[in-house]
């Protein structure tokens, strides 16, 4: 048995990660992270934990950064990001969220090279996981030939409305 891999994807600021946020309301056994925007910043999110951890950064002169494009993102947090996701595959959770499979991801920085090990682990020891993946439509292309993802669902935000 292979993982479900689900990938939710559309236009840049379309609500992606807020549509899940609101979808995780009630549900039970879903490990991952978010990154939503509050307050203007984006923030990490450990949906176990229900605890929020600092993502982006407006200081450009801390050694802890990566830029990409108008963003400064705190390394130490894609850190954190990789610890919750790696901490999830034993676990054997119904649902691991992804957000997201980025710019970064895609040139082997950000959550990479834990991120496709993830995907391998989740694979070998938890294959009933189903894995939502947030993934911008620009981006879906590469990411499904990058990751080889074979028969996945490809959804918008209707599929969490039901």
């Amino acid at each position: 048995m292979r993982n479900k891999i689900i990938l939710f994807s559309d236009s840049i600021q379309s609500g992606k990660t807020s549509t899940v946020l609101n979808w995780l309301n009630g549900k039970l056994n879903v490990v991952g992270i978010l990154t939503p925007d509050l307050d203007g910043i984006r923030k990490l999110y450990d949906i176990q934990e229900n605890k929020y951890y600092l993502f982006e950064t407006d200081i450009n002169e801390l050694t802890d950064v990566e830029v990409i494009g108008r963003f400064i993102f705190l390394k130490s947090a894609f850190k954190k990001a990789a610890e919750i996701l790696k901490n999830a595959v034993h676990q054997k959770p119904e649902w691991l969220i992804i957000d997201e499979i980025g710019k970064l991801e895609l040139e082997n920085l950000g959550l990479e090279p834990l991120l496709s090990l993830i995907l391998k682990d989740f694979s070998a020891f938890s294959p009933e996981t189903k894995i939502i993946i947030i993934v911008r439509d620009s981006l879906l292309q590469k990411a499904i030939e990058k990751y080889d993802f074979k028969d996945v669902e490809i959804v918008n935000a209707s599929y969490f409305k039901g």
